[in-house]
């Protein structure tokens, strides 16, 4: 049994119509197979292969490994050549959230887009998992078993060994409230502009 698993939420990753990081279906189980192992390994020893850093919140953390499934790079500096690709959309990412605009840029056959050097897990704890769950029905009950610690909510191909900020409409829909999708956290000023700065000159590629 894992104490790492997939949460529902980060499965759109495994679409070829996501934008962002895309996950291959057919290696998602090695993918989580080496994050638990990767996790194992740092509650008992030190590496410079692996990293868990602490989030800005108790209940999330970032595991981060090597690229070994060349995942690319979803995100990239906006440069000349890419601004007539750049598109809006109101999009949702589930049924149950307001469509809210988005900005990416959709590339034309031809544009090689770069290998990432790490892959980054954003975990969220299951006492926060199972706070934000909302059942459907009367019976349903919360999705993961006793076994399980962590939640997967994200991935990222990235660079650099951390992950990218936090685009600023995720960081205003985490401060609505669990009710809008959100994880129901103040929104920290200084973070958001940090994010504005980083996402006014990149864009995530689909």
């Amino acid at each position: 049994m894992y104490k790492i698993e997939y949460d529902p939420f980060v499965t759109r990753q495994f679409s070829n119509s996501f934008s962002g990081t895309k996950i291959p279906l057919n290696i998602k189980d090695d993918v989580l197979m080496i994050v638990n192992d990767a996790f194992d390994y740092l509650n008992k020893y030190s590496t410079e292969d692996y990293l868990l850093l602490d989030s800005e919140w108790d209940f999330c953390k970032y595991l981060v490994i090597p690229n070994y499934f060349d995942i690319k790079c979803a995100v990239r500096e906006i440069t000349l050549d890419v601004y007539p690709y750049i598109r809006t959309d109101y999009s949702q990412r589930t049924p149950d959230e307001l469509a809210v605009l988005t900005r990416f840029v959709q590339l034309p056959p031809g544009f090689k887009l770069p290998s990432a050097n790490h892959i980054v897990f954003v975990l969220y704890s299951k006492e926060q998992l199972e706070k934000e769950f909302k059942p459907k029905e009367e019976d349903d009950t919360f999705y993961f078993d006793d076994s399980v610690e962590w939640g997967i909510v994200c991935i990222m191909g990235t660079l650099c060994p951390y992950p990218d900020p936090l685009v600023p409409i995720t960081i205003m829909r985490n401060a609505l409230g669990i009710n809008e999708g959100g994880n129901g956290e103040k929104l920290n000023r200084e973070v958001y502009n940090e994010s504005v700065e980083f996402w006014s000159k990149h864009i995530l590629i689909k």
